[in-house]
């Protein structure tokens, strides 16, 4: 999911090249939350439970902030969701865009009070000493569903030929079936994301030694490849039918 996410941001950061702010956010939610927590899966309880600093760019300086902070409000497809800092979701882009970009953040999308419900859980019921506990009671508590959907939100702002303008990708996933099995959306897009790189390794579209910064995959060469199709196929713009 979010690798998906990090090939995407730098397409949307060459539209506005100068002085200018990317913001990244994805996350997996429950389709029809019930709970007043809406996550998904099992990985969804380990993110919440790391709580690892955030490397962020801010007003041109790297540095590393707290996780659940940086709350502001997101609207996809009129679902309305809160959107704040976790970790790891841009990899090496605050090292590539330093001295580029003014502003870099990434954050998990959740639904509204996720955050306060977390702050709760990990600050005033003390969880944060024990994360082994807090990783077991969070997915008792909100076990993985079958039916999920994947939100992506990439926004870069900034100059480009003389003009102020943005520039965003917004997509949606769900569910699908590939090799005869529904797949939930975090898995397929997770999955297919690695899938897609090897693909164009084994190809030749990308180098097979070196490191390699996901920042450096080209979003059209992507979703050419076989499985890379499917998120071209299946990321919707609107609700799902």
């Amino acid at each position: 999911m979010t690798r998906a996410t990090r090939i995407d941001a730098p397409g949307a950061a060459r539209e506005h090249p100068k002085n200018g702010d990317l913001s990244v956010a994805a996350a997996a939610r429950d389709c029809h939350q019930k709970r007043r927590i809406g996550d998904v899966a099992r990985c969804a309880a380990d993110e919440r439970v790391s709580r690892k600093d955030c490397e962020v760019i801010e007003e041109g300086v790297r540095k590393f902030v707290s996780a659940m902070e940086w709350l502001e409000t997101v609207y996809i497809d009129g679902v309305r969701l809160e959107a704040f800092t976790t970790s790891g979701g841009i990899g090496t882009m605050c090292e590539t865009y330093a001295g580029r970009v003014d502003n870099l953040d990434y954050k998990t999308l959740r639904y509204p009070g996720h955050a306060a419900l977390m702050n709760f859980f990990f600050h005033e019921l003390l969880m944060r000493e024990d994360r082994a506990a807090a990783g077991r009671v969070l997915t008792y508590a909100k076990p993985p569903v079958d039916d999920d959907v994947v939100y992506l939100h990439v926004a870069a702002e900034g100059w480009a030929n003389g003009l102020l303008g943005r520039k965003e990708f917004v997509r949606v996933y769900y569910p699908i079936e590939i090799g005869g099995k529904l797949r939930t959306a975090i898995a397929w897009t997770t999955a297919g994301s690695a899938a897609a790189v090897i693909e164009m390794v084994q190809s030749g579209a990308l180098p097979r030694q070196g490191f390699l910064k996901q920042e450096s995959v080209p979003l059209q060469s992507f979703l050419a490849t076989r499985t890379g199709r499917l998120y071209a196929e299946h990321g919707r713009h609107g609700r799902r039918p």
